[in-house]
């Protein structure tokens, strides 16, 4: 797997969310950014969250 150069992951979360709802796993979405399984599973756990609030406002 190739290093990333850095960038925050918050600019990637809406991409991956759209991913992650097409059916794709935690790994097939990490894969095209050069992230961890467990990376992914987090940022998308924040944002689920962050639109539940957003919701409830």
């Amino acid at each position: 797997m190739e290093k990333r150069k850095y960038t925050k992951i918050q600019v990637l979360e809406m991409e991956m969310g759209a991913m992650h709802e097409a059916g794709k796993t935690h790994r097939e979405t990490a894969e095209p950014f050069g992230l961890e399984r467990n990376q992914v599973k987090r940022c998308l756990e924040r944002l689920r969250r962050r639109q539940r609030t957003q919701a409830a406002d």
